[in-house]
């Protein structure tokens, strides 16, 4: 199965299983994102960009939730193209994106400028952002919220390889909450369909976050419908903006 066919698989399979657990409404994005992502590739006008976020109810409320209105009309190419993967439409809305990896059970490869489009939504709303790891060797489902990266200091290589914009690699190291370890033209067992000279990866190792901050689906739906999950959220964000002033 080729990686975009399994992502679209467990996209509907995740939205199938969210509609049976929440009372909300479930979105995938790329349902909603089209009009936008055409324009991404085809114009920057900024009324364009306007008319076609102002026509988009489910982006525009995205927006409006995580950002502000007035965000609707900045042109930024990059968060709608790279934002995804579904919307649990809850009263606070929440964000879930899905990672795969075919040669790991814990260690998965995250592209660089992807992950930092989900830095651009403000820090008190990190715990309504949730990566779903999916490992294709034991057919495994763990979810982690964005805020527990924070406590993953000094344990996230960044890849680079050759032929890559060192600005690339500055922006990596800049715009990621937690501190990095560079390591130039490696070979870390990459998933086959990562262009090792064009991109720029964070490697996580779900076994280096802390205990109970990852779960498998089941549970952390569980969690998540409940609002169990969200407990403790504050000392989070005072431990990033405590390791920001440092």
């Amino acid at each position: 199965m080729k990686r975009s066919e399994l992502h679209d698989s467990l996209m509907n399979m995740v939205t199938s299983h969210a509609r049976l657990i929440f009372n909300a409404p479930i979105y995938k994005l790329d349902d909603h994102l089209i009009e936008l992502r055409e324009i991404c590739k085809q114009s920057t006008d900024v009324n364009h960009w306007f008319e076609a976020a102002q026509n988009s109810p489910v982006y525009k409320e995205l927006i409006e939730r995580f950002f502000c209105a007035e965000y609707l009309s900045i042109v930024d190419t990059s968060f709608v193209r790279k934002i995804g993967d579904i919307i649990v439409a809850r009263p606070n809305w929440d964000l879930i994106e899905i990672k795969t990896s075919e040669h790991s059970l814990d260690t998965f490869n995250f592209n660089a400028e992807s992950f930092q489009q989900y830095t651009k939504i403000p820090q008190h709303y990190w715990c309504y952002v949730h990566f779903l790891f999916y490992s294709s060797i034991d057919m495994s489902m763990k979810m982690v919220r964005m805020d527990r990266f924070v406590e993953i200091q000094d344990k996230v290589p960044i890849f680079y390889y050759k032929g890559v914009d060192g600005n690339a690699v500055a922006e990596a190291i800049t715009h990621a909450p937690f501190s990095t370890t560079l390591v130039h033209n490696g070979n870390p067992n990459p998933d086959k369909y990562i262009d090792t000279e064009s991109n720029v990866y964070y490697q996580f190792d779900l076994r280096n976050f802390p205990e109970g901050s990852v779960l498998d689906l089941k549970d952390y739906f569980t969690q998540m419908n409940n609002g169990s999950l969200y407990n403790g959220y504050n000392s989070y964000t005072s431990f990033f903006n405590t390791t920001n002033s440092m």
